[in-house]
């Protein structure tokens, strides 16, 4: 009951007022309740003012209660998110294109522009640092570029299909730095070389390169044990007898028969030669011989010889005297088709002459060499 009404003692109305007045007023409270509850805020929707309190959730409750200004602060910056989403983001709306232009916005905050690009917020500001994540107008992956014709691009670009080029492309884009191991696998369908530097088919490779009981690594013949023609060559006249290494060899000696000693011959030389022309370093004979007897002669070089895949010539000299008569083949016409050069060996001669009058291994070949059909046994062990 209101404070201002009557009680039952009183027995005299409210100063200023009958107690008809009074009791009137009584019974227009208990008629109408809803005039005293006008000033009263609804339970549907109520339009509070001034500054309400409420009691102050637990952090983190996921719940239809009201949150106060100290639960959200509390919890301002706190992930919303699985186990292990330890830093804040929002999303904070979508943009036409690109990154905001305007606004203030937090680190982690990201937008979707219309192109389908994620844009996120990377350094606080107005409107702060932004990165995108994906395609679209504003950045990201937009094409696939091969580096160079070993890699071939199709597809599109939402959906790039990448493959190597054909072998050949690749060797030459990107030649080995180192041997190639073939794992224990062979080599198929490989056609049948034309020059030195190409691999040799099977078909191609002689059953021997010399005489196996001898250990021949490479020998101007196929087999120099089988060989039974003579040969004289003319003192003071360099010879070349071509001689092909296979494969890496290392070479210390060379082996050849006399079958008639020579007479009155002051020294003998061998020696290793590029197809230029040059004489290999340490390749010559550490030491000279007269040849005085008709026997085999394993005679050392002044150093070993590694020797890769290719076409050498051993040079041969005889200087003073009558030569030795060797071991070899007289060819006829059989070497008929090669060619020489000035200052060279290139050309496939098998068996060459340079100069007269030698008593020494030439440094270099000088002039043209010539052609000659006689080939001396002999091979490199």
């Amino acid at each position: 009951m209101p404070s201002n009404y009557p009680t039952q003692t009183d027995e005299t109305p409210i100063e200023g007022q009958t107690l008809s007045d009074a009791v009137l007023a009584i019974e227009t409270d208990l008629i109408n309740p809803t005039t005293g509850l006008a000033a009263k805020a609804p339970l549907a929707s109520p339009a509070l003012t001034g500054s309400p309190t409420a009691p102050t959730q637990t952090a983190n409750d996921n719940s239809t209660k009201i949150a106060t200004t100290a639960y959200t602060d509390a919890v301002k910056g706190l992930p919303i998110g699985l186990t292990g989403a330890t830093a804040a983001t929002r999303y904070v709306g979508g943009t036409t294109s690109g990154a905001p232009t305007s606004g203030t916005f937090a680190v982690g905050d990201f937008v979707v522009d219309r192109s389908a690009a994620i844009w996120i917020c990377t350094a606080a500001g107005t409107p702060g640092t932004w990165s995108t994540i994906s395609g679209g107008s504003g950045g990201g992956v937009t094409a696939v570029t091969a580096a160079d014709a070993s890699i071939v691009v199709g597809g599109t670009t939402s959906a790039p299909t990448i493959a190597t080029g054909t072998l050949d492309v690749v060797a030459t884009q990107h030649p080995p730095a180192a041997a190639v191991a073939m794992n224990a696998k062979k080599i198929t369908g490989l056609a049948n070389g034309t020059v030195s530097t190409d691999a040799a088919a099977l078909g191609q490779i002689p059953v021997g390169t010399g005489s196996v009981n001898q250990g021949l690594k490479a020998a101007t013949l196929i087999d120099i044990g089988v060989v039974s023609g003579t040969i004289t060559l003319t003192a003071g006249v360099q010879y070349f007898f071509q001689i092909n290494v296979p494969y890496t060899i290392t070479a210390t000696n060379y082996l050849f028969r006399t079958v008639a000693a020579a007479s009155g011959l002051t020294s003998g030389y061998l020696g290793l030669y590029t197809q230029a022309g040059a004489l290999i370093s340490g390749s010559p004979t550490a030491n000279t011989t007269t040849f005085a007897a008709a026997t085999n002669y394993t005679l050392s070089m002044t150093s070993s010889q590694t020797l890769t895949p290719g076409t050498y010539y051993v040079g041969v000299l005889f200087y003073g005297g009558t030569p030795p008569t060797l071991i070899g083949v007289n060819a006829g016409g059989l070497f008929i088709g090669p060619t020489s050069s000035a200052g060279t060996l290139a050309g496939n001669g098998r068996a060459l002459t340079s100069g007269s009058g030698q008593s020494s291994l030439l440094a270099s070949v000088s002039g043209t060499p010539a052609l000659v059909n006689t080939l001396v046994a002999i091979g490199l062990i």
